[in-house]
């Protein structure tokens, strides 16, 4: 048993995980850091412990009966950059020219549908006039009057317009 803490502010870190090297025993600290790791044979151990942002924590130990265990992490020292989400209100309309452009123009092309539309990814760079799609799964297109039905395997699909 025992409590994870903050090296530096000594505050405790909840969620982090706690586990023994090379066994297959090992827990997550609740909300107030803490820990319980009840029912290990007496031995010698590495006690390893893991948090988002700091560094790995290790330290040997040997059990001979109950221990108590207070670990204390330090912050990893690399700052993440800055994150900027923002909306993209041309979302819907690029992926409306992905769906002119994807089939073709010709008029058995333009009855073409896409049975699985959530998995792709639609981007249009404004700087290099450039519309993208990329699809996570087999990319699945139907043309009923042509009674033909295909799949795209890894669609990396990319539309480069001029000024």
């Amino acid at each position: 048993m025992g409590q994870v803490r903050d090296s530096v502010t000594h505050a405790p870190l909840p969620f982090a995980s706690v586990s023994l090297a090379n066994t297959s025993r090992g827990t997550t600290t609740d909300a107030e850091g803490r820990f319980q790791l009840p029912g290990i044979a007496p031995g010698h151990y590495d006690l390893g412990v893991s948090y988002v942002g700091y560094r790995l924590y290790g330290q040997p130990v040997s059990l001979t009966g109950p221990l108590v265990l207070n670990p204390a992490v330090t912050p990893a020292a690399q700052q993440l950059a800055e994150v900027v989400v923002r909306h993209d209100p041309n979302r819907e309309a690029d992926y409306q020219r992905f769906k002119e452009l994807f089939p073709g123009s010709l008029a058995l092309a333009r009855q073409c549908r896409i049975l699985n539309p959530d998995g792709v990814h639609v981007d249009f760079n404004p700087e290099q006039n450039v519309l993208s799609a990329v699809a996570s799964h087999a990319l699945e297109v139907e043309n009923p009057a042509s009674g033909y039905r295909l799949r795209f395997y890894q669609l990396d699909f990319r539309a480069e317009f001029a000024n």
